[in-house]
């Protein structure tokens, strides 16, 4: 039951509800909590999908080895290492948590998302060390986006930046000191 919780596309439409809800209701705090979780679902994601390319870690229905890595590859089967669901739950769960910021909302959010991450091993389609770097990535997408709007509230904006600009033939890095 706990699979759902950490199912992108479901935590992709309530980040996105939530955002329209604070734009049709003009309430910009509601707005920016959609804002924020949709941005942090989206880097943690993107974090993850290209840690796992890179690993290519076999599932543990295919293996009784944790060590087998074969490298890059593009097939889910071999796409173990870290676990996109915890990475979901944990980028949802930290933006919920650090939002509502009370004691029974870390609890409860970072409980949910621990059950997800509990799940994925019990149901034998990740290793713990998976659901470990899962977490983190996960928690790691949150807290850069709670920190950047802080910084956006602060009116102290003054981070680097990086861009990439891409054209026909080519790509552009552009590093800009604030």
């Amino acid at each position: 039951i706990f699979e759902a919780y950490g199912v992108v596309q479901y935590a992709e439409i309530a980040g996105a509800s939530i955002y329209a809800a604070g734009l049709f209701s003009k309430d910009k705090n509601i707005r920016v909590l959609g804002r924020m979780l949709v941005q942090s679902l989206t880097y943690s994601g993107l974090s993850a999908m290209f840690i796992r390319m890179i690993a290519g870690r076999k599932r543990p229905p295919l293996t009784e080895d944790p060590f087998n890595f074969i490298g890059f590859t593009t097939d889910n089967s071999f796409q173990s290492f870290p676990s996109g669901h915890v990475t979901v739950a944990f980028a949802f769960s930290t933006v919920l948590a650090e939002y509502i910021d009370t004691p029974l909302s870390r609890i409860g959010f970072y409980g949910l998302a621990g059950l997800a991450a509990t799940e994925r091993i019990i149901n034998n389609q990740h290793w713990f060390s998976d659901v470990v770097l899962g977490a983190l990535v996960g928690i790691a997408g949150a807290v850069h986006v709670i920190n950047e709007n802080d910084k956006r509230n602060n009116g102290n904006n003054t981070s680097n930046s990086i861009t990439i600009i891409p054209s026909f033939n080519r790509l552009t890095l552009k590093y800009s000191l604030n």
